[in-house]
């Protein structure tokens, strides 16, 4: 039966709302005691290496590929409402009390 386990956050308002949880949480019939990691390791190390570049360079190619779909799509609504258009104009309404 485990006696201790480490809990990771992605952020760290999760672990201040864990470490603030005043109602006892059971886990296996038994009452979770939350208590903070020491300070070396409550830091998530496997994201370290990722440098604000990489970000930088990920958000950049993120936001081409939401561009290049925007503009697709802009084109083919356009397109649609173009051809809509002519053939509405192929046959224009006529004032018959005119005639």
């Amino acid at each position: 039966m485990p006696v201790s386990a480490f809990i990771t956050f992605e952020e760290e308002d999760g672990k201040i709302m864990a470490l603030k949880t005043k109602n006892p949480t059971l886990l296996l019939n038994k009452s979770i005691k939350m208590e903070p990691a020491s300070e070396p390791t409550d830091i998530i190390w496997e994201n370290r290496h990722f440098t604000r570049f990489d970000y930088c360079k990920r958000m950049t190619f993120a936001f081409s590929i939401i561009f290049v779909l925007l503009l697709g799509s802009f084109i083919v609504v356009f397109l649609v409402a173009s051809y809509s258009s002519r053939i509405a104009s192929t046959y224009p309404t006529v004032d018959c009390t005119t005639l």
